[in-house]
């Protein structure tokens, strides 16, 4: 009997991907507990909370219905925990959008949080290769939580009204090229790895930290942000100048 493709997703990990699914639950219930307790440390109102929690839950939503197929490792791994803590530290500083009041209490909060953030990317790296558990569902992971942290990043400044909104354009770059390369499958072709691409991305997380910094006024906010934003740009034209050249590769 032919199987479906649900049922091959399924006998993907030797028979059962039962131990890394149950593995990614006990992950995401730590993670869940973790925002919900800084939540409370904070007194963070509900529109806060809500944001927060229920954007981790989709976020584990998503990773759940993706692991049997790119993850080939019978459990989660240290190093996608490393990613998830990044997750964690992303999605709280997002919840603060929706409070620009509590935000600026705690900006100085805020900002250690993204700082703590950006420490951690590349820890995930060196564990996925320390432990031989590296995964496409690792590096990917890894890839779309540096693009959620740019985003609440640029969302904070907002908040904080350290520019206008559109200061976004740094944090919608990386889903513009998403929503273009489902126009132009040209864009799909996997891009080769770059150094100049992961120090852009770090340029970014730091600038943005910079531009949330308390003691940073609206006129240079705007003039961090707007480099970054040039440099970005840049990087994204270089990365579209091969995918265009690579087209009939």
């Amino acid at each position: 009997m032919r199987h479906s493709r649900f049922t091959r997703l399924l006998n993907g990990h030797g028979g059962s991907i039962g131990p890394v699914r149950r593995s990614l639950w006990r992950v995401a219930g730590a993670a869940l507990c973790g925002l919900l307790v800084a939540l409370v440390l904070v007194d963070a109102p509900p529109p806060w909370a809500f944001a927060s929690l229920g954007s981790l839950a989709v976020a584990i939503l998503i990773m759940e219905s993706r692991i049997a197929a790119f993850h080939p490792h019978d459990r989660v791994g240290p190093a996608n925990v490393a990613t998830l803590v990044r997750l964690v530290f992303a999605l709280f500083i997002l919840g603060a959008f929706f409070a620009p009041e509590i935000a600026r209490e705690h900006a100085w909060g805020l900002v250690a949080i993204g700082l703590a953030a950006l420490l951690t990317d590349g820890v995930d790296g060196y564990l996925a290769r320390r432990t031989g558990m590296a995964s496409a569902f690792g590096r990917r992971l890894d890839m779309e939580v540096d693009a959620a942290l740019i985003l609440v990043l640029c969302l904070l400044a907002v908040a904080l009204g350290k520019t206008g909104y559109w200061i976004l354009a740094i944090g919608l770059m990386r889903y513009a090229w998403i929503g273009a390369a489902r126009m132009l499958p040209w864009l799909e072709r996997p891009l080769p790895e770059s150094l100049r691409r992961k120090t852009v991305c770090v340029i970014q997380v730091v600038a943005l930290l910079l531009v949330n910094l308390p003691w940073v006024g609206a006129a240079p906010a705007s003039a961090i942000a707007a480099s970054s934003l040039v440099l970005l740009a840049w990087s994204f034209l270089v990365d579209i100048r091969w995918c265009l050249t690579h087209r009939h590769a």
